[in-house]
């Protein structure tokens, strides 16, 4: 069977089988915590986002996809057995899994190009730049230098990457 709505685990029953599709945003499992290119773990924008153990393929999976829906999103870390033990998903530089023998941490990366740039500015309207880049739309601004005047629109980055001009 394929199912079209939410499935976050098999239930155990013999005699069935249940995979939980991985968000393609994310490469593959990697052993041990999340680090900086440095190779120190990353604590900075770590955000926990459920308690439990994580152990198993189902459960990791339904980990993943709640990073995945997190905003600015640059990995995921899974960890069971101990303590800390929970879903985190990282805002920050991850670099890779520490590659220890860990039994008790996985860490996933998110694709360059899925994850989204953090905001450079505090939005002051909520009107569209859609066919307004460098210039007004409504009561906010879709130009450069809407960043440093800070009257941005909410997708001023997003449609005309002001953060970036």
């Amino acid at each position: 069977y394929v199912h079209t709505e939410e499935v976050t685990r098999g239930n155990g029953v013999g005699n069935h089988a249940c995979w939980i599709a991985v968000p393609e945003e994310f490469g593959g499992k990697q052993a041990g915590f999340c680090v900086r290119s440095d190779g120190q773990d990353q604590n900075a924008g770590v955000y926990k986002l459920e308690s439990g153990d994580f152990d198993g393929p189902e459960l990791q999976a339904y980990c993943l996809q709640k990073c995945a829906e997190f905003p600015n999103h640059t990995g995921c870390e899974a960890i069971w057995d101990q303590g800390n033990r929970g879903c985190y998903v990282h805002t920050e530089e991850v670099a890779r899994g520490n590659r220890v023998a860990i039994e008790n941490h996985a860490c996933w990366i998110a694709a360059p190009d899925t994850q989204t740039p953090p905001v450079c500015f505090t939005p002051v309207g909520t009107d569209s730049c859609e066919g307004h880049c460098s210039g007004r739309a409504g009561n906010c601004w879709c130009d450069s230098d809407c960043v440093k005047n800070d009257d941005c629109c909410s997708d001023a980055q997003l449609v005309c990457n002001v953060c970036h001009l």
